[in-house]
C-alpha cells in the first residue's frame, strides 16, 4: 500500500483518475436516478477543482521550500512519517516546509470551529426538513466528516511541533532577513 501511495504522490494525473472515480460513485450514491454518463461528466468538473488546488498548493510549497515538486514529496513523505531529513539541505527545506504550512494553517483557530458548526448546520438542517431515514445518511455524513477533518487537523499539527522540536530552533533563511 505505501508503494502505491508514493507512486500517486509522484503522479498527479493518478489523483486525477481516482478523484474522478470516486467522485463518479458519490453523485450516482447521492443521485441514483443519473445516468452514469451523466454522473461521470458531473465528476470532471469536481475533479477539476480538487486536482487544481492540489497543483496549486504543490506549487507554492515548492516555491516556499525552493526546490521541485519532486524534493517536496519526499519531504512531504517524511514529514508524515516523521523522519528528520539526513542533509543539511533537506533538514532546510523540511524547515521552510514546516514554516509555511504552519503560516498556512494561521487562521485555523477561528476558521476550523466556524467550518465544522457550517458542516454540522447541515446534518442538523437535513435531519430537521427531511423525515423518515433518508435524512440520516447526509446528517450522520456531515457530522463523520467534520469530526474527521477536525482530527486530521489536529493530527498534522502534532506532526509540525514534532518536526519543529526535532529540527531544532535554527531559523529559516527568510526568517533570519526579516528578524535584523
Amino acid at each position: 500500500m505505501r508503494r502505491a501511495m508514493e507512486w500517486l504522490d509522484n503522479h498527479l494525473w493518478a489523483y486525477a483518475v481516482v478523484l474522478w472515480v470516486i467522485g463518479t460513485g458519490i453523485v450516482m450514491l447521492i443521485s441514483p436516478e443519473r445516468s452514469l454518463l451523466s454522473a461521470a461528466l458531473r465528476a470532471v468538473g469536481m475533479t477539476a477543482v480538487g486536482v487544481g488546488m492540489l497543483a496549486y498548493r504543490r506549487r507554492q510549497d515548492s516555491r516556499a521550500i525552493g526546490s521541485g515538486e519532486g524534493q517536496l514529496v519526499s519531504l512531504d513523505r517524511q514529514l508524515q512519517r516523521g523522519q528528520v531529513p539526513e542533509g543539511e539541505a533537506g533538514r532546510e527545506g523540511m524547515r521552510r516546509l514546516v514554516a509555511k504550512r504552519r503560516h498556512t494553517r494561521r487562521h485555523l483557530t477561528w476558521l476550523l470551529p466556524l467550518w465544522c458548526l457550517m458542516v454540522c448546520g447541515v446534518g442538523v438542517l437535513a435531519l430537521v426538513t427531511s423525515s423518515g431515514l433518508r435524512a440520516w445518511g447526509p446528517a450522520v455524513g456531515c457530522f463523520v466528516f467534520a469530526a474527521w477533518f477536525v482530527w486530521m487537523s489536529r493530527r498534522l499539527g502534532r506532526r509540525l511541533t514534532a518536526m519543529e522540536k526535532a529540527l531544532g530552533a535554527a531559523p529559516v533563511e527568510s526568517e533570519k532577513v526579516h528578524s535584523s
